[in-house]
């Protein structure tokens, strides 16, 4: 028998709370936020299995700040509680040309911050 997840939570926030931390953050932070194109985020919602996803932060060698994607699954108990998120990251391949080989779940990069693709209109940016 499948344990089924329970019913989804509403994750709409108050724009002015939004805006009131995302000011504060800006105040002391250097990445105000990050550009993720659909395409980029589908590869990872096509990995299968995965019902979640985990975003770590690094940094190069030379300062620049990056960010990452990768598919996780929940574990339930048999009341449907989540009791574990596990990150589904296999050993990445790759062919002669430098292209990945093969099917798995990967670690994405999605290093395309603001400053450079910030929307200076966004109601997240005043």
């Amino acid at each position: 028998m499948a344990i089924i997840p329970p019913p989804r939570k509403n994750y709409h926030y108050d724009l002015t709370k939004a805006q009131d931390e995302t000011r504060r953050w800006r105040k002391t932070q250097k990445i105000k936020a990050y550009f993720v194109d659909v395409e980029e985020l589908m590869d990872v919602i096509r990995e299968g299995q995965m019902d979640a996803m985990r975003i770590y932060f690094g940094l190069e060698e030379d300062g620049t700040e990056k960010m990452f994607l990768v598919a996780a699954e929940r574990l339930y108990n048999k009341d449907g509680e989540t009791v574990e998120v596990r990150d589904l990251i296999d050993n990445d391949t790759f062919d002669s040309d430098g292209l990945v080989d093969g099917d798995g779940h990967f670690v994405y990069d999605f290093s395309t911050p603001c400053p450079n693709t910030c929307d200076g209109d966004s109601p997240l940016m005043n």
